[in-house]
């Protein structure tokens, strides 16, 4: 997939250009400094394609999801209004992923620095040979990076209910997790209640996107009693437990008003602000585990230095 970044400002760029009266193709050729497959895109915007079909050729720079709802949004004639959603969320995700990296550089750096100074009192005292200390500097690093080798393999080949599985059970990292879906999910219906889809389409949709499989069951159970019997969604969520009861009563308020548009914004809003917070929770906490790596790796270094001083002096005490 292409770069959160590079998305944002793709989204951005083609949805004000639009919004402008600019034609799609022109606005695509427009955004190929971005990325480069905005000119092929066009190119077959240019042979009748609709805009999300032309996007759908190239799936891994586009995700999946996106393309659906930009399908959706041509068939209401709300595509820059979507463009700009998509925008927003993408900008967000990198947002959350700068936050992260940022409060980790100093410390991943200094974790990395331990792992060369730590042993080099042992090579200096001849206690360690050349050899002896490159494996104790590459056995850290080998164990730290396999490590960060087989969380990123698991996070791209689980499936979405595996991942949430485990996820959902890390201390700090589950509720920023349940956050982001919820974001997800509100995200997705703003979008889908300005179409002409129905509200139990609309809540199908909401689930395939979230990755959260509670939050997903719900919605999907809503969405069969609503198609099934009418009855409006805000009656049925209370049911599953996903929602708190403030969310239920403003759902409910908007379905009598007509502003679910307006309501599924506030939510999205709230929960995008919720997981911001968590995000910098997480952020607080992972420089911690990194320090306390740092402490460890000395300790045990100098109790490999003290080990044969403490076994002379025991010998000198006998």
């Amino acid at each position: 997939m292409a770069a959160d970044r590079d998305l944002a400002v793709f989204y951005r760029t083609l949805a004000e250009m639009l919004r402008a009266g600019v034609i799609t193709s022109v606005s695509l050729d427009a955004c190929a400094h971005v990325l480069p497959e905005a000119g092929p895109v066009a190119r077959l915007v240019e042979r009748g394609r609709p805009l999300s079909a032309a996007l759908a050729a190239f799936p891994r720079v586009f995700p999946a999801d996106h393309i659906r709802l930009l399908h959706i949004a041509e068939q209401s004639g709300s595509v820059d209004a979507t463009l700009g959603d998509l925008a927003d969320y993408a900008a967000e995700m990198l947002a959350a992923r700068r936050t992260v990296m940022s409060r980790l550089a100093l410390p991943a750096l200094v974790l990395h620095l331990t792992f060369f100074l730590a042993p080099l009192p042992g090579l200096v005292l001849g206690q360690l040979s050349v050899a002896g200390y490159g494996w104790a500097v590459l056995q850290p690093l080998a164990l730290l990076w396999g490590g960060l080798g087989a969380v990123r393999y698991f996070a791209r080949r689980a499936s979405p209910e595996q991942l949430d599985a485990v996820l959902q059970r890390v201390p700090a990292v589950g509720p920023a997790w349940r956050d982001l879906q919820r974001w997800r999910m509100a995200s997705a219906l703003r979008m889908l209640v300005r179409t002409s889809l129905g509200m139990p389409a609309c809540l199908r949709f909401a689930a395939g996107v979230c990755a959260d499989t509670r939050v997903a069951r719900a919605l999907l159970h809503a969405a069969d009693v609503t198609e099934r019997t009418g009855t409006p969604a805000s009656a049925v969520l209370p049911s599953t437990g996903i929602l708190p009861a403030d969310v239920i009563a403003l759902w409910r308020n908007a379905e009598l008003t007509g502003g679910l548009d307006t309501m599924f914004t506030r939510l999205a809003n709230r929960y995008a602000e919720d997981f911001r917070a968590r995000t910098h929770a997480v952020a607080a906490w992972l420089p911690r585990i990194a320090y306390a790596f740092v402490v460890l790796g000395v300790l045990q270094q100098v109790f490999k230095l003290a080990g044969p001083y403490l076994g002379h002096f025991d010998a000198a005490v006998r």
